[in-house]
């Protein structure tokens, strides 16, 4: 299943669970052209919150994971990294997801 299966409001949105709201990326099975793309709209969205509200979790399933895409995750955690509290990553097992 790759992004364009699965609407952007899809792969990136905000869920409630016990009162908490948990901003979900579902990463999963995309490709690192998808990747690069979805990584920059999860940083201008996390962007936008207050310090240290963020809770996350993040689902790389499948993910192509290159040494491009890894960068700039690892960028992205770095100018993230003021605005999240939490962060949870989940996957296959892949060690792709280990980026992460």
């Amino acid at each position: 299943m790759t992004s364009s299966e699965n609407s952007l409001d899809e792969r990136l949105h905000f869920i409630k669970h016990k009162d908490h709201a948990i901003f979900v990326i579902d990463l999963s099975h995309c490709t690192a052209k998808e990747l690069l793309l979805l990584l920059d709209l999860i940083r201008a969205d996390i962007a936008r919150h207050a310090p240290g509200s963020v809770l996350t979790l993040v689902d790389v399933t499948g993910a192509q994971i290159d040494k491009q895409v890894a960068t700039r995750v690892k960028e992205v955690l770095v100018l993230d990294r003021p605005y999240v509290k939490a962060l949870g990553v989940g996957g296959d097992g892949e060690p792709a997801a280990c980026v992460l």
